[in-house]
């Protein structure tokens, strides 16, 4: 995310977005792949208990990247 530049937030949605905002593209894909992820995890639980406890684990990593300042991976 510290590579994003006020520039590419402007112009992603252009036809040359690849060009002009590869960074905001590179954290769309990096979400993308990691959404999924997370919702199997979640709903592969079989009871709602369990399902409460994986989004609480989920939840306290993204407390702890977000306090290791590790953004990227918090966010994305």
């Amino acid at each position: 995310f510290r590579a994003i530049r006020a520039s590419e937030l402007l112009s992603w949605c252009k036809p040359n977005k690849e060009i002009l905002s590869p960074n905001v593209l590179r954290a769309t894909q990096l979400f993308n792949r990691i959404t999924p992820m997370l919702f199997w995890f979640i709903l592969h639980q079989a009871n709602p208990g369990d399902r409460a406890s994986e989004i609480e684990f989920w939840i306290a990593v993204l407390v702890k990247l977000i306090e290791c300042r590790n953004l990227s991976s918090a966010l994305g």
